[in-house]
């Protein structure tokens, strides 16, 4: 089974890639938060901060695009291979509504004439690989059909697919049985996103799909950190490697960021705390705290607990 670490904005950057790639191990491709070219270039300078290849070394790599303009998607595809990348991915399943209401992420998915356009002019105009990180649709599960006739006229890398639609967001229930239908007629290999938060989910996903060769996973490795080496291996989670973790990540960001450290820190815990159900007054007071000083005092409080 090979595994894939998802983008998440703002949180899978490359210190948190370089850290989590060091304690932990089963990652065979981290994805980056999308990059989204404009008229004024390839890459923000945050954004090229964190694809850069001196920011991420000895790591597996997949530089991913937002983007609905051909020449954008393939000018940043040459820079990113001229970097050194051997795969770009575009994204076609952000479902943010800014992103939706500008025809890009899932948004793109509706408008299947142009869609079709784009692709034909992306994989014509390069041979290097191109993977796609897709829902099924914008408003319904009908819409796949189309979709998956659409996507299997190009050689796409892999077709990783989120089993929602756009208007789904990350709340409604998964549609498991588009997924397998996917499996069963897509003429690229397919890979699974969505909703694999526990090793629970990850046995009752192989059940589900006992062919399936690739998945990808981003809450739920926030939200566990060694869910990876756990799915390799089966060893549990571990306080000790999480708390090195934590710690060096922390100081990492207090260097990188200073006090906007803090705010980071805080957004992690938003999907961490499940590793601790039983720390609910300790991760409320994480979240409420305003100074450094009381952040490592209840953090440290809580990884004794």
């Amino acid at each position: 089974m090979r595994l894939y670490f998802a983008p998440m904005e703002g949180i899978t950057t490359y210190i948190y890639r370089n850290l989590h790639h060091e304690y932990y191990k089963g990652v065979d491709k981290y994805f980056t938060p999308f990059v989204s070219p404009t008229m004024h270039g390839c890459f923000t300078p945050r954004e090229k901060k964190d694809v850069i290849p001196n920011n991420n070394k000895n790591i597996p790599i997949v530089p991913q695009i937002l983007t609905n303009r051909v020449d954008y998607f393939l000018d940043t595809a040459k820079q990113l291979y001229e970097y050194g990348y051997d795969e770009v991915n575009l994204n076609l399943g952000c479902p943010s509504n800014t992103v939706v209401s500008k025809c890009k992420g899932s948004g793109f998915l509706s408008e299947t004439y142009a869609l079709e356009k784009f692709l034909d002019g992306i994989f014509s105009g390069t041979e290097k690989k191109i993977s796609i990180k897709t829902r099924i649709g914008r408003y319904g599960e009908e819409e796949f059909k189309e979709l998956l006739t659409i996507f299997n006229h190009y050689p796409i890398e892999e077709l990783i697919i989120h089993p929602r639609v756009q208007q789904d967001y990350y709340k409604n229930p998964i549609h498991m049985h588009v997924f397998l239908e996917a499996m069963e007629k897509s003429k690229n290999p397919v890979c699974y996103n969505g909703e694999i938060n526990t090793i629970e989910d990850y046995e009752n996903l192989k059940k589900s799909c006992p062919n399936l060769q690739a998945i990808m996973i981003g809450r739920g490795a926030v939200g566990n950190p060694a869910i990876f080496s756990e799915i390799l291996t089966g060893e549990g989670f571990e306080k000790k490697i999480f708390k090195e973790f934590h710690e060096q990540l922390y100081e990492t960001y207090v260097e990188a960021l200073g006090n906007n450290a803090l705010y980071k820190m805080k957004e992690l815990w938003i999907y961490m705390g499940r590793l601790f159900p039983d720390g609910d007054s300790y991760l409320k007071k994480i979240k409420k705290s305003q100074k450094n000083k009381d952040y490592e005092k209840w953090v440290q409080q809580l990884l004794e607990f």
